[in-house]
């Protein structure tokens, strides 16, 4: 009887340790508070003159807004929960305050989480063909293949993927955004800091990621991104 009960006991045990290995967490539809948008003014021309007769030496420089990228940038936070039912309508049992790791964004309107893997410069630029060409181009903006060992996404390590880096106020080089793909839709992931750190202006933020939007001529209409949260 005993040998029973003991053989009983460790076949639910072996249950209980595959249901959490199969169930891990992926990450969840985020809430999103809009604090509206900033953007570049550019300086007025500045004049310069001339005389008949005469050559002038000038050197001009100067500073024009991008129309193949959007910032994105903020706080992440979210809870855990042991919970049934469906979004803020949800019974909840038990609630754990938690932070984010990752800030996922597509214009994809669900992510196949467990097919996430690094995505090619063929992905982005076939995906968002705006970013093919220019100054501005995405093989000027991602660092290509670069290893990333120590990440975890949506409970995959991922390596050589490539990444951009913004700045903060400093401004030095300093927030990361990712480049996935789930073998349909590309992915992006602003890497979260929960302790905070001052985005491009000043603020004191979480995360802070570019996201490609097509703004020529051609395509005057904003791009819609859907946004994830990874907590740990």
């Amino acid at each position: 009887m005993e040998k029973r009960f003991l053989g009983v006991l460790m076949a639910v045990a072996m249950v209980l340790f595959l249901a959490s290995y199969a169930y891990a967490a992926t990450p969840d539809g985020a809430q999103v508070t809009d604090n509206g948008e900033n953007t570049y003014t550019p300086e007025g021309a500045q004049s310069v003159d001339v005389t008949s007769g005469k050559i002038r030496n000038a050197d001009l420089t100067a500073a024009m807004s991008t129309y193949r990228w959007a910032g994105l940038f903020g706080n992440a936070t979210g809870t855990i929960i042991l919970a049934s039912g469906t979004g803020t309508s949800a019974n909840k049992m038990f609630e754990w305050a938690a932070n984010a790791s990752l800030v996922f964004a597509s214009t994809a309107g669900s992510v196949s989480w467990g097919s996430l893997s690094a995505a090619t410069e063929g992905d982005v630029t076939g995906q968002f063909t705006h970013l093919a060409t220019g100054s501005d181009r995405y093989a000027a903006t991602f660092v290509d293949n670069e290893t990333l060992t120590t990440q975890t996404v949506a409970d995959g390590s991922i390596d050589a993927v490539s990444y951009a880096i913004t700045m903060d106020d400093t401004p030095s080089d300093h927030w990361k955004t990712y480049a996935l793909s789930d073998g349909s839709n590309v992915v992006f992931a602003g890497l979260v800091e929960p302790a905070g750190h001052n985005s491009y202006d000043g603020t004191l933020s979480q995360f802070q990621m570019i996201l490609p939007e097509d703004g020529t001529l051609t395509d005057g209409e904003p791009t819609t991104y859907n946004l994830w949260l990874e907590l740990i």
